[in-house]
């Protein structure tokens, strides 16, 4: 007969003397019967029940009994999903652990059921295969994994598409959760969620799109723009093969030691690991060959080589807009892990082109080597990026529910950029909480950086001394259920040859316990600019018609003040709520060196260019005569010059050719700026800027809106609104 609802099957087959911890194969066998789940357009596959220490994976076994369910889930347009819930006889602490998977899914992660059932938190786990089966998808006998020129019948399906990332896991965690209620007589008290690289992803879509759902959250080695990542593998297989000619290991090893040499003792530690890649200033120009001797034995980069590193650091930028980057670069000391996932093309092969040919040109024969840089970026924005990604920086509903969320990665991943992972982090930081928000002072998501740590884990072949392990579970449990923010430390375990070191990210602690280590979240202390993750670049601006014409280096992320009371070379991009400049659409937009950072190069006469001054005819609001378009606003003297364009912009040759253009110097008589100076003062409008697309900018929190009125006095007569409009782009 089939189990009435809402019974506990404990009780039900034993006696109500029972409890959870003592559950038998009886009641595991009697959720077969369950009729709790067609409410949830799901049924229970089958059930087993598995005795301590019978259950092995790999060598790795189960350390408490538990009963196995299998169930399956209706959803979409008759797809199915599938999911296994391992559910403790003993040990259990109404705590519910979903996990994630790897790759491109298809297969229930038994390995991460194993590892947080056996974390001994009292976990119930479960995990799915995402939607859809690797073995209807996959190349030869690669499960969850594409080959050019293979159809994959779930890249051709919307709803297993998004099930894949955005949905997949809320799909079953209901049905999970029914289960628990039905076996152990309650529900969960606390729910969480743990995944790694395409389980970081779905992580951050539960942030996102299902906020509700767990109490706390851990991402690590996120691949939420999982688009733009696909794009980083074709770029860097295509960079560091060009001319057919590939780089081999021992010249990725040379290169590492190199870095190594140069940026090891930078936090004052000799130990062949870098603490922070961002603080090490590494030019790899100073490895090239000067001798054919010493690149036939990889001790010195070819100009191939060398081009190929440069380009693999930076990271693929657009075609059309040469300083627009796509996807972050890899980090200093993740070198000696390129071969297999990078240069051999296996992830390239594998993920990128398989995705390229099945969904963006839905051309099994598509010649990924025709990607357009420019172009065919807009178009997986708008094909692939829908279906996949879980990029928004606001997660206001998540924090306002109280929820918690941890994200990890490892500097040295040779997988996925951990620069990208930061710049995330921070983008959620200001645009949920607020742009003078830094990463130290989040109140709902911790960052932990690992320092030689590698994709999910270890990285065992390149830094043997790096534990596997991170104890973000018990973190995440303590932070949710007590109240404890994990800012001082998380252990980890391993590392694999036994040796006992603590490793820093802000500040030291004594080692713990043998084979163990402590890696520190940022503590609640003011971040350095370094990781702020800032790159400086030139950029090209014009008004509407094109008669005025400017190039500026700006650097982004922008600091994070502007005013009176900052440095004039403060760099942001803001708005204020002076009636000026928000009649004309001015987004402020401010290079450091004032007297370098900007040039205007059309026209050749500043004569014909309008100009407009208020209030203190201090500053020159400069508009396009012809379109009226206002571009930048200027309080100094033009100054004509003659200069290769292309080398101030860069380029180490140029273009060879001198070009009239009008730099800015200081007021020589008159006006004063800030702190009684001669004024200076460059801003240009960030609305016309041809590189930047301010939405974006303004998504990812880099937008200050600044109110004047404190500032400048409540009575000034130019400020006449209350606060700037913070949806004034749209």
């Amino acid at each position: 007969m089939g189990v009435l609802c809402g019974t506990s099957l404990i009780a039900f087959v034993t006696s109500a003397l029972f409890t959870a911890a003592s559950s038998t194969p009886t009641s595991c066998s009697a959720l077969a019967e369950s009729t709790c789940l067609s409410a949830f357009n799901a049924s229970v596959m089958n059930t087993t029940h598995y005795a301590t220490g019978t259950y092995n994976i790999s060598g790795t076994v189960n350390l408490a009994s538990f009963c196995e369910v299998h169930a399956s889930v209706k959803y979409g347009n008759n797809d199915t999903l599938v999911f296994a819930i391992w559910l403790p006889d003993a040990k259990y602490s109404s705590r519910f652990m979903a996990t994630g998977n790897g790759g491109q899914a298809g297969v229930i992660e038994y390995g991460e059921l194993m590892t947080n059932l056996n974390l001994g938190l009292g976990f119930a786990v479960a995990g799915s295969n995402a939607g859809h089966w690797a073995a209807d998808n996959m190349a030869g006998s690669s499960p969850g994994s594409g080959a050019p020129g293979v159809y994959q019948e779930y890249l051709h399906d919307e709803d297993q598409m998004k099930a894949w990332f955005h949905n997949g896991i809320a799909i079953f965690t209901p049905v999970a959760k029914a289960l628990i209620k039905e076996f152990y007589g309650q529900e969960a008290d606390y729910s969480y969620y743990r995944g790694c690289s395409s389980g970081g992803n779905q992580g951050y879509s539960l942030a996102e799109f299902h906020p509700d759902l767990f109490d706390g959250v851990i991402a690590g080695g996120p691949a939420n723009w999982f688009s733009h990542m696909l794009l980083s593998f074709l770029w860097n297989n295509q960079k560091t093969n060009a001319d057919a000619t590939p780089i081999p290991d021992s010249v990725l090893d040379f290169v590492q030691a190199k870095v190594l040499d140069k940026c090891d003792t930078i936090d004052g530690v000799e130990d062949r690991l870098i603490e922070n890649p961002l603080a090490c200033s590494f030019d790899i120009s100073t490895l090239a060959c000067t001798a054919k001797s010493q690149a036939e034995n990889s001790t010195c980069l070819t100009p191939a080589q060398l081009k190929a590193f440069e380009l693999v650091y930076q990271g693929p930028i657009r075609s059309d807009a040469p300083n627009a980057s796509i996807y972050a670069g890899l980090s200093l000391g993740s070198e000696a892990g390129w071969s297999l996932p990078q240069v051999s093309g296996i992830f390239a092969n594998g993920f990128s082109i398989p995705m390229l040919q099945n969904n963006v040109f839905q051309n099994l024969s598509y010649d990924p080597t025709t990607f357009n840089w420019g172009s065919d970026v807009d178009l997986v924005d708008e094909l692939l990026s829908p279906l996949i990604d879980a990029i928004s920086p606001d997660l206001s509903t998540f924090r306002k529910l109280g929820k918690k969320m941890i994200v990890y990665a490892g500097w040295a991943d040779p997988n996925i950029a951990p620069e990208g992972t930061l710049q995330h982090v921070e983008a959620v930081t200001r645009r949920t909480i607020g742009p003078e928000t830094t990463i130290a002072e989040n109140d709902f998501l911790k960052l932990v950086m690992v320092p030689g740590g590698g994709h999910c884990g270890g990285n065992v072949a390149k830094y043997p001394y790096i534990p596997g392990q991170y104890g973000v579970s018990a973190a995440i449990v303590e932070w949710v259920e007590s109240g404890k923010a994990p800012v001082e430390g998380i252990k980890s375990w391993g590392p694999p040859n036994g040796e006992n070191r603590t490793r820093k990210l802000l500040k030291l602690e004594g080692p713990t316990s043998c084979c163990r280590r402590t890696f520190f979240l940022y503590a609640p202390v003011a971040i350095p600019t370094v990781y702020l993750v800032m790159s400086t670049k030139v950029y090209n601006g014009s008004c509407h018609c094109g008669d005025i014409k400017y190039q500026v280096r700006l650097t982004l992320p922008p600091n994070d003040k502007i005013g009176p009371d900052v440095p004039r070379e403060g760099t942001r991009i803001y708005k204020c709520n002076c009636s000026t400049c928000h009649k004309a659409g001015m987004f402020h937009s401010r290079p450091s060196d004032l007297a370098n950072d900007f040039i205007l190069t059309s026209p050749t006469d500043v004569s014909e260019i309008g100009e407009y001054r208020c209030f203190s005819q201090k500053i020159g609001w400069y508009f396009c005569k012809r379109c009226g378009v206002r571009t930048f606003g200027m309080g100094g003297e033009w100054v004509a010059s003659e200069i290769d364009v292309g080398k101030w912009a860069g380029s180490e040759s140029g273009d060879g050719k001198m070009q009239r253009v009008f730099k800015t110097e200081p007021v020589k008589n008159g006006a004063v700026g800030f702190g009684g100076s001669p004024l200076h003062y460059v801003t240009v409008n960030g609305t016309t800027l041809d590189d930047i697309d301010l939405i974006d900018v303004h998504n990812k929190g880099w937008i200050y809106y600044i109110e004047n009125k404190e500032r400048k006095g409540k009575e000034n007569p130019g400020m006449r609104f209350r606060e700037p409009w913070k949806g004034g782009m749209y």
